[in-house]
């Protein structure tokens, strides 16, 4: 999908994946498309702008996946922020 001004967001017609979006200058990417489960998920997502790049890698993927009940329990040497 094209859009003639503001964001642009290129998507792969035969994998219905989106490959880029542009905005303000600003441009991300996605690709190295893998399956997980049933799901396309872009494995390399790169943000670029005049500020910088950023590359993001993705490596054990697990969508939806359960949440140990551990990962809720706050540190004993937390200190709380007042």
């Amino acid at each position: 999908v094209v859009l003639r001004s503001g964001p642009r967001c290129e998507i792969d017609r035969s994998t219905r994946t989106v490959r880029r979006l542009e905005h303000d200058g600003g441009v991300v990417e996605f690709d190295r498309y893998r399956l997980v489960g049933e799901r396309p998920w872009p494995h390399r997502i790169r943000a670029t702008s005049d500020d910088g790049e950023l590359t993001i890698r993705f490596r054990d993927v697990d969508v939806n996946g359960g949440i140990a009940e551990a990962a809720f329990r706050v540190p004993r040497r937390a200190v709380p922020i007042e």
